[in-house]
C-alpha cells in the first residue's frame, strides 16, 4: 500500500487554502477542540530565538511559587525540569520543546507540559501552543493540569496571541454561509427548489435524477476507487484488496514511468493491460457496492440541511461546496439562464481531495 500511497499523491486536491489562515481548524491537533495561545515567532528571528517566560499557577490569585514554569531553560513542573528548548532546522516550525529525559537524548516532543503543546505540525505554524478555556479573565487565562484547573498569568503570555479553537471557527463560518445561502434563497426561489431536489436526489441515491448520464457515471466510480486505494484508511475500512491490486498493475504497465517509479513496479507479479485501457473492470459485486457507498456518502456531505454544517458560498454566480477540515469532497452547483431567460441551475464540477499541500484534485465530474 506504500506503493498507492506514493504513486497516487499527485492526484490529491491542494487544500492549502484551508488551512492557510486558521491552524487551528486542521482536525487531529489538540488546537481543534480547544481555545489556545500561540507562540508568535517571525520566521526572520528564529536564529536569536528568545524563549518567552511564562507562569502558570494553581490559584486565581496567582500567589506563591508558579506549579508550571516555562523559561529560557525550558520547561519546569513543580521545580523539576521536564524539557528544552531546541531551535531545529529539521523542524517546521523552527523552535520546540523536546522531552529532557527520554532515552532517546531528548528528539521526543514535550509530551509533560499540560496545557503547553510543543511539536511539528506540518503547516508551518508555530508548533507552540498553551491550550486554554476562554479570554473571559482580565488577569489569568484558565487551563487545565492532571484534571484540575491553573492558571497562567497574562502578564506572561506577551508573546502569545489568544485564538478561538478551529471546531468553533467552523461553526462560526458556516453559520455565516447559512444566513448567506437563505438570503440567496430568497432573491432566487429557483436555487432553493434546485437545491432542494439536488439534495432529495442524493437522500435517494439517483443519478439519473442528478442528470449525470451513464459514461460521467462510471467515470466517477472509477476515480472515487483509485481514490479510495491511494488512501490506505478507505481500502482497510471498505476491504478494496483485488480492486487496488488491479490499479497497481494497470500503473506498473503505463509507459514513460520515472526510474523510482520503475523500481517500486520491479518484481511485481503484474498482469499487462491493453495501452488504451482507461482503469481496470471493477469484477467484484461487493467492491462496487463500497465505491458507491462511499461515493454517495461524500455527495451527501454537500447537501446537508444541517445549518452547522453548511459549506456553500458564491463565486462568481456559481455555489461551491469547499473542502474543510470534516470534508474531503468539493461540490458546485451552476448557474444557467434558459430561452425565456429564467435561472436554470445543475450540478458542476465535484472533487475529491485529502490534506496534502502540493497536489492536484481528484476530478470526478465532469471529466474530460
Amino acid at each position: 500500500m506504500f506503493f498507492l500511497n506514493f504513486i497516487f499523491m499527485l492526484i490529491l486536491v491542494n487544500s492549502s487554502s484551508v488551512f492557510s489562515q486558521d491552524f487551528g481548524v486542521i482536525k487531529g491537533l489538540p488546537t481543534y477542540n480547544s481555545n489556545y495561545l500561540e507562540l508568535k515567532l517571525d520566521r526572520a528571528k528564529r536564529k536569536n530565538f528568545s524563549p518567552p517566560t511564562v507562569r502558570i499557577y494553581d490559584n486565581r490569585n496567582l500567589t506563591g511559587e508558579p506549579n508550571i514554569l516555562l523559561d529560557p531553560s525550558g520547561l519546569k513542573i513543580k521545580n523539576k525540569q521536564v524539557c528544552h528548548w531546541v531551535n531545529t532546522k529539521n523542524s517546521i516550525s523552527g523552535v520546540v520543546l523536546r522531552e529532557s529525559n527520554s532515552p532517546d537524548h531528548g528528539t521526543n516532543y514535550c509530551k509533560s507540559g499540560g496545557p503547553i503543546k510543543s511539536g511539528d505540525n506540518l503547516r508551518d505554524a508555530s508548533s507552540f501552543w498553551i491550550l486554554v478555556k476562554d479570554d473571559s479573565s482580565k488577569e489569568y487565562y484558565e487551563a487545565l493540569f492532571d484534571g484540575k484547573p491553573v492558571y497562567i498569568d497574562k502578564k506572561t503570555t506577551s508573546d502569545f496571541e489568544y485564538h478561538k479553537s478551529g471546531s468553533e471557527i467552523t461553526s462560526d463560518r458556516n453559520a455565516k454561509r447559512y444566513e448567506a445561502l437563505e438570503k440567496l434563497f430568497k432573491e432566487d426561489p429557483s436555487l432553493k427548489k434546485s437545491m432542494d431536489s439536488f439534495r432529495a436526489c442524493v437522500i435517494k441515491k439517483d443519478r439519473k435524477c442528478l442528470e449525470i448520464d451513464d459514461k460521467s457515471w462510471t467515470i466517477m466510480m472509477r476515480e472515487t476507487g483509485k481514490y479510495m486505494c491511494d488512501n490506505y484508511e478507505y481500502n482497510k475500512q471498505y476491504k478494496l484488496k483485488y480492486l487496488c491490486k488491479d490499479l497497481h498493475a494497470f500503473f506498473c504497465a503505463k509507459k514513460n514511468l520515472s526510474e523510482e517509479q520503475l523500481e517500486m513496479c520491479k518484481n511485481q507479479v503484474l498482469d499487462a493491460l491493453p495501452e488504451d485501457a482507461y482503469l481496470p473492470k471493477y469484477t467484484s459485486t461487493e467492491e462496487i457496492s463500497a465505491v458507491e457507498k462511499f461515493l454517495w456518502n461524500e455527495l451527501g456531505s454537500c447537501f446537508s440541511e444541517d445549518p452547522r454544517k453548511t459549506r456553500w458560498d458564491l463565486e462568481n454566480g456559481n455555489l461551491k461546496a469547499g473542502l474543510d477540515e470534516n470534508n474531503r469532497t468539493s461540490c458546485s452547483i451552476q448557474k444557467k439562464e434558459n430561452n425565456h431567460g429564467k435561472n436554470l441551475w445543475q450540478i458542476g464540477p465535484i472533487e475529491l481531495g485529502a490534506q496534502l499541500l502540493e497536489s492536484e484534485p481528484t476530478v470526478l465530474y465532469p471529466k474530460d
